[in-house]
């Protein structure tokens, strides 16, 4: 039987398809202010985190998506909200590790892959970027939609670009490094 709560929380399903993430989160509030059922309160809780995520209230939707994850710890998708609000705040160390609790359950998550392999970027870890991305594709093209894939060709190809970037930066500084050593010796051979 229908309830007045679950008749809430589709008309906030809707407002979320219209992206009218405040109403929809206004709406998933009331709900979960009125008792609800354990599935009624997962459900507004998920929505709730994305909401709060898509109006970039982060804070807001980490708080909501541990509420949550609390209750389901194993629903790998809200942990990869959790994990991509972390990242948006560049609570990278917090990010790696709920992705690393995906992983550990799931090792074909493509996206799980991709944001770890983003995350390894922050941190300036681009060799690593780049082999925990190579495990992205090699996933995506077995399990992968042909968006994910797409997706993780055109980060791969980013950080194979910074990684050239910066080993070409590294040889300007040792050539301009040597340039000096030799302005040095010839001017300590002149002394």
């Amino acid at each position: 039987m229908e309830t007045i709560i679950d008749r809430t929380i589709e008309a906030a399903k809707l407002l979320i398809d219209q992206e009218y993430y405040e109403e929809a989160a206004a709406k998933l509030q009331d709900c979960l202010k009125n008792k609800p059922s354990p599935d009624q309160r997962a459900a507004a809780l998920c929505d709730l985190g994305y909401c709060y995520q898509q109006l970039h209230w982060l804070e807001d939707a980490i708080r909501i998506y541990n509420e949550y994850l609390t209750d389901y710890p194993d629903d790998n998708d809200v942990r990869l909200f959790l994990a991509t609000a972390y990242g948006s705040l560049k609570w990278t160390d917090e990010s790696i590790l709920e992705l690393r609790k995906i992983l550990a359950s799931d090792p074909t998550d493509v996206l799980s892959y991709h944001e770890l392999g983003l995350c390894f970027k922050d941190k300036g870890w681009i060799k690593e970027a780049i082999k925990v991305m190579h495990k992205a594709k090699d996933q995506a093209h077995i399990h992968g939609t042909d968006a994910e894939i797409e997706l993780v060709k055109s980060s791969l190809s980013s950080l194979e670009d910074d990684l050239t970037s910066i080993e070409g930066e590294k040889l300007k500084d040792a050539f301009l490094l040597a340039l000096l050593i030799a302005a040095l010796r010839k001017k300590k051979g002149k002394a």
